[in-house]
């Protein structure tokens, strides 16, 4: 009932009609009844924001002299700045909060204010800086950050509290650069270290809040708007010591004055250039700097109250200022004036003893907070001697009992600890030894085992189910990491590593959990392959199955996800198209198959002993494999096919570019058609794998009939695939021969043997055009070529049938004696027994063996009969010009007039040859 817009106009209403009224007293029960209105109800929150657009709630508490009333209202600023959801009210509430003057007045009164000022303005900085809303040019480091670090010495726990909240959110958003201060800093200019593909800014480090010049402000103030007198900060302005300005590589700077840094307002890109800047800031006007010559302050907080913060017994500001030293630890420092890493501060003034006693901290967030700070200290080598000085514990020994104890209930802490011992045992030999000795590579199992499986394999898991499940996966990363380190460190490690369950534990995580990223399923993939050494043969090779195995259904999944789903959702290829590519592939039903197949694999080699029977999983799935037929068919053309799809569509030829690309790490740099030609790869190869493991099973083995039924049960799936890919293929030039030749060819029962061309002579010995003749099992075709210029560019070929002959009815001369034709062609005759019909013909060159080739084939689809092998009287090699001799043609004459001539119906196939 309160809530309705009409209340919501009457208490704003009297928060500004009343302002002129020295008492405060209504004006604070109207801000208190607003407080209550707005707290968790974001349609009040939204009417507020509404009713003071035109006159922020900022400049109501800046007009106020009541503490209680400024109190409320910056509580009431607080709250409506958390509002969940999108608001056109709220951005622009955000933007005027944004303004440099507003930031400076806020961190003012967290600074110069009463204990309940303080907390509610610091509420509102934590609030503004947790929306994540604000815009990368707000300067939080030089306007928040740096001012704030004041308060690190308080003694009051909440401030403090709060305080580290601001500064833990403001270093994680990207882009805001905050460093640590030890003694008295020096004005530089440096390029801090890349961090997580932050990318490499020019930044200036502000030294301590000093009261700047009045002359040098005032100078400042009267051209920019934006920094009025009354938002300048109380002790607050910034100052730069004196010192020189440079570069961390001390290449390339600009040396500035101490009069023109110290002119230089905060929040205001510093000029890297003497020469473009120092005319403009002596004539008191601020330069206008391009991008490529501007960069933006850091935050500078100083070291000494982190020292005391992390032994506070107050747990959550420990665990906020090792939250906060976490992510500086990462960055550089400034001692005294000196750039220098910033876990080299923390490890001389003796945090690695610190921060390891926290190991028998009860408090899991502190104890979190300290493995990841230490996990940093450990990178640096000039820790590890350090790490090595306890005389009551073993670091290592205490690390695992950690991960132990909480790997059911915080994977924060198994990440960090195992990246803290990747660091330990990559430097030390002792700490490595330790691990060993310790059993930690068998804690470490336990743990990845622990993680929990889905009762069915997501093939392509959700985005939404992705960022759920990784809450799941925290520190598997670590884990593998730091198993791949122990399997290149160890000898014998493959041994160790499959005495602790290894095979299982890893071979549950690449095949059940399909939502893992990449580079943490490489390190798997890594992991696993190097289990397989110092096996015995016959269980090396059956590891060799195993592992080719997974790989096989992995690249199945990939063309999956990386390809076929997301063509069939954007619409680049139509469905036609989408069919000729991947129909045959039957992508899902192969995916389940052999993802069953290598559960079953899985399960013997992880259960493995001397006697188990490997082979008799592939012998109840091998007649399967027959599926494999239609797509090994349509691969013969599928190069072809997505070579012309990329030619005619650049949006299918950018989408494969891309997505292999993106997905270099993932397809192990393959592109497309190297994956496609997979399942066609696939079962041969289980042949040659089988077969290997046929030759090291002794014949009283009891998988070795097994193992030699799927070695003949594998080659048959590989005779019957091929024996299919050939009808096809014969199938398929029928059919273009249908095309190109004009005819109807097709039966069920004809095949295509073989094409070619031959020279035809005329009776007189003269040479007539080139005949092409296609050969099938039952008939051959002679064909003449013709070209016909429809255009100045274009030629159509134009096939015409000159005759046909049936296989029954030919009969062949090989040699003749043909006086009229030059010898080295060495002639021979095609003639039909059923009409006068005959060919004089020869290959096309002397060394061309085509005719000789024709005729060898022609006699053995004709069943060699008798006829077949006629021989003239005379050798073609010897022309004899003789009267004596017969010539080719005469006994030509001789056979057809002592041959009934005699043309049988011709049957229905040879019908089907009309024009």
């Amino acid at each position: 009932m309160m809530g309705n817009l009409g209340v919501i106009t009457w208490l704003v209403h009297l928060l500004k009609v009343e302002e002129s009224s020295s008492n405060d007293s209504i004006r604070c029960a109207a801000a208190d009844a607003l407080v209550c209105l707005a707290i968790d109800d974001p349609q009040n929150q939204s009417k507020i924001l509404e009713n003071v657009k035109d006159s922020p709630l900022l400049n109501m508490m800046d007009r106020s002299g009541s503490e209680r009333l400024s109190a409320l209202l910056l509580k009431l600023i607080s709250i409506i700045i958390y509002k969940k959801g999108e608001d056109p009210h709220l951005e622009a509430y955000f933007i005027e909060l944004e303004r440099p003057w507003r930031l400076t007045k806020l961190v003012e009164l967290c600074l110069n204010s009463s204990r309940e000022i303080v907390i509610e303005s610091l509420g509102v900085l934590v609030n503004f800086c947790q929306s994540c809303r604000f815009r990368p040019e707000v300067d939080l480091p030089s306007f928040v950050v740096s001012p704030l670090s004041q308060l690190l010495n308080s003694e009051d726990e909440a401030i403090l509290l709060l305080t580290l909240r601001i500064i833990s959110h403001c270093m994680k958003k990207d882009g805001i650069w905050i460093v640590l201060q030890e003694g008295e800093i020096v004005a530089k200019e440096f390029k801090p270290v890349k961090n997580r593909g932050t990318i490499h800014r020019k930044m200036s480090i502000q030294s301590t809040w000093s009261q700047r010049s009045e002359e040098s402000r005032k100078g400042i103030h009267q051209q920019d708007n934006l920094f009025q007198p009354e938002a300048t900060l109380n002790s607050g302005s910034q100052t730069i010591s004196k010192g020189r300005s440079r570069t961390l590589s001390n290449a390339g700077s600009s040396i500035l004055s101490m009069n023109e840094i110290s002119a230089i307002p905060a929040g205001v890109n510093a000029p890297l250039e003497k020469s473009s800047s120092h005319s403009k800031i002596e004539s008191g006007q601020i330069p206008k700097l391009s991008k490529k010559s501007s960069y933006r302050h850091l935050g500078v907080l100083p070291f000494r109250p982190f020292v005391r913060l992390v032994h506070l017994s107050n747990p959550k500001i420990a665990s906020k200022s090792l939250g906060a030293l976490s992510v500086l630890v990462q960055r550089e420092a400034s001692v005294n004036g000196n750039i220098q890493s910033a876990s080299n501060l923390l490890i001389d003034n003796g945090f690695v003893q610190m921060l390891t006693s926290k190991l028998f901290s009860k408090d899991v967030k502190e104890l979190s907070n300290a493995l990841n700070v230490l996990q940093y200290l450990a990178k640096n080598e000039k820790s590890i001697e350090q790490f090595k000085t306890f005389q009551s514990f073993n670091v290592v020994t205490e690390i695992l009992k950690t991960m132990e104890k909480y790997s059911n209930s915080n994977m924060e802490i198994f990440k960090h600890s195992s990246s803290l011992l990747i660091s330990l045992i990559s430097f030390s030999e002792d700490f490595l030894r330790i691990l060993g000795e310790s059993k930690g590579i068998n804690i470490i199992c336990k743990i990845i085992l622990s993680i929990p499986l889905p009762e069915k394999i997501i093939i392509s898991p959700s985005k939404k189910n992705f960022k759920f499940n990784t809450k799941e996966i925290v520190g598997l990363d670590e884990a593998l990491s730091l198993l791949e380190v122990y399997s290149i460190k160890v000898e014998n490690s493959a041994e160790i590593l499959r005495e602790c369950d290894a095979i299982r534990a890893i071979s549950n995580i690449l095949i059940r959990r399909t939502d893992i990223p990449s580079g943490t399923r490489a390190r798997g993939e890594k992991v696993l392959n190097s289990l397989g050494d110092g096996l015995e043969p016959r269980h090396r090779i059956a590891f060799e199955i195993y592992t080719t195995e997974y790989f096989f259904v992995k690249f199945l999944r990939l063309i999956k996800q990386i390809y076929v789903d997301p063509l069939r959702s954007n619409g680049i290829l139509s469905p036609s198209e989408m069919e000729k590519i991947f129909s045959s592939l039957e992508i899902e039903v192969l995916i389940d198959f052999h993802t069953n197949l290598l559960i079953d694999f899985q399960s013997s080699i992880q259960n493995w002993s001397p006697s188990i029977q490997f082979s008799e999983s592939f012998l109840r799935s091998y007649p399967f494999l027959k599926i494999y037929k239609e797509y090994c068919i349509c691969f013969e053309n599928l190069h072809l096919t997505l070579k012309e799809m990329k030619s005619k569509n650049d949006k299918f030829k950018n989408f494969i570019r891309n997505q292999t690309e993106g997905h270099k790490l993932e397809l192990n740099s393959l592109d497309l058609e190297s994956i496609l030609v997979m399942p066609v790869q696939r079962s041969p190869r289980y042949t040659l794998l089988f077969k290997e493991l046929l030759k090291k099973t002794p014949e009283d083995h009891p998988d070795y009939l097994n193992t030699k039924e799927a070695v003949q049960g594998s080659e048959e799936i590989n005779q019957y695939i091929n024996s299919n890919i050939h009808i096809s293929k014969i199938e398929q030039k029928i059919r273009e021969l249908e095309v190109k030749l004009k005819l109807s060819l097709f039966l069920p029962h004809r095949v295509f043997v073989r094409e070619g061309v031959l020279i035809r002579f005329m009776r007189n010995g003269g040479m007539d055009k080139k005949i092409h003749y296609y050969l099938f099992n039952d008939l051959i075709l002679f064909m003449k070529r013709n070209k016909i210029r429809k255009f100045a560019s274009e030629v159509e070929i134009i096939y015409s049938l000159i005759d046909k002959f049936s296989i029954e009815e030919i009969e062949i001369v090989e040699k003749v004696n043909a006086t009229n034709i030059a010898p080295y062609y060495k002639p021979g005759i095609i003639r039909s027994r059923f009409t006068n019909r005959y060919f004089l013909v020869s290959s096309r060159t002397s060394t061309s063996t085509e005719k000789e080739e024709l005729f060898n084939e022609i006699k053995k689809l004709s069943g060699e009969r008798p006829n077949q092998n006629q021989i003239s009287k005379s050798s073609s090699a010897s022309v004899v010009t003789s009267a004596n001799n017969n010539d080719w043609f005469d006994e030509i004459v001789q056979a057809q007039s002592q041959t009934q001539i005699y043309r049988p119906e011709l049957d229905a196939d040879l019908l089907l040859f009309e024009e």
